[in-house]
Order: C-alpha cells, then sequence, then structure tokens
C-alpha cells in the first residue's frame, strides 16, 4: 500500500495565506473592541466603575500584544488621574487645543 502525503508548495502558501488572513482578522477584530472599551469608559458616570473598567481595559491590552495599543496603556497609566478627572469632572481639553491649532 503506498502512501500519499499531499505537500504541495502551493497548498502550503495556501494555509500560510488563510492562517495570516486569519491572524489579521483577529487582530482587527481585537483592536476594534480595545477602542471601543476605551471610548465607553468615558461614559461612565460613577468614578469608581470607570476606574474599574479602566482597570480591566489595562489588563486586557496587556494580553493582547498589540504594540500601539501596549504603547497607549503606558501613557494611560502615566496620566491615570488626569483621565479620572476627565471623567468626574466632564471637562475636557477640546477647546484648547482648537485654540492651539489656530
Amino acid at each position: 500500500m503506498e502512501i500519499m502525503i499531499w505537500t504541495s508548495p502551493a497548498f502550503c502558501l495556501n494555509v500560510n495565506h488563510y492562517s495570516k488572513m486569519q491572524l489579521d482578522w483577529e487582530v482587527s477584530i481585537s483592536s476594534y473592541l480595545l477602542k471601543v472599551k476605551l471610548r465607553l469608559i468615558f461614559k461612565f458616570d460613577d468614578i469608581g466603575e470607570a476606574k474599574k473598567e479602566l482597570c480591566a481595559w489595562v489588563k486586557w491590552v496587556r494580553h493582547c500584544r498589540i504594540a500601539e495599543f501596549v504603547e497607549l496603556q503606558r501613557r494611560s497609566m502615566r496620566h491615570k488621574e488626569h483621565i479620572l478627572n476627565t471623567i468626574r469632572l466632564r471637562v475636557n481639553n477640546a477647546r484648547i487645543e482648537a485654540t492651539n491649532n489656530i
């Protein structure tokens, strides 16, 4: 009995291409969900809930290993009190930034 092993280079290329497409899809979905969750944190009225959700978001980002989000997570931890003050006071710096760009 003869056993054939299908090791065609074209087959391997298709499998690798499929794996890369699947990984790209997973990364883009994770990126979108991380972005949405961060935006929703700013909608909380209760500062305690916002702080808890921010910590959960940070934990999620640390495990996702998407470089851009990891850098954003580091920056957000440096400015954690400022972020929480923004949520607490409902004040942002949009007007200041707008006048800086004139």
